[in-house]
């Protein structure tokens, strides 16, 4: 039975989200040779023969590289380490109040190892 295929075009997302999913489709095709499938993960494990899930902790080093490397508060790559969130004014209504409130008290516990008094 054939497969149904979205165009990237076709998907309810940002032109910049477009643009990283061409791009990540792009280096699959490169490496395995074939377009992703439904449910091959555009997020793979460069080192697999086959397409495989990054591992977790390498795509949380890499976040918290990536989240260093373009400027983020310490306290916001902290806060991201704890909860595995990252909160902005942008996204903030997305959290639950028990997810914006980890992140926050986060935050502060950021600070004060900082500045204990």
């Amino acid at each position: 039975m054939p497969t149904r295929r979205r165009a990237i075009d076709g998907v309810c997302a940002s032109p910049e989200t477009r643009v990283l999913l061409r791009q990540r489709r792009d280096i699959f095709r490169e490496k395995f040779g074939r377009d992703p499938r439904p449910m091959d993960p555009l997020l793979f494990d460069p080192d697999a023969d086959e397409p495989r899930p990054l591992d977790e902790h390498r795509v949380k080093a890499a976040m918290v590289e990536a989240m260093r490397h373009a400027g983020f508060d310490p306290a916001a790559i902290y806060a991201f380490q704890k909860t595995d969130l990252i909160a902005t004014t942008r996204n903030a209504e997305d959290l639950t109040g028990e997810e914006l409130e980890a992140w926050q008290a986060a935050v502060h516990e950021y600070r004060l190892l900082l500045n204990p008094n």
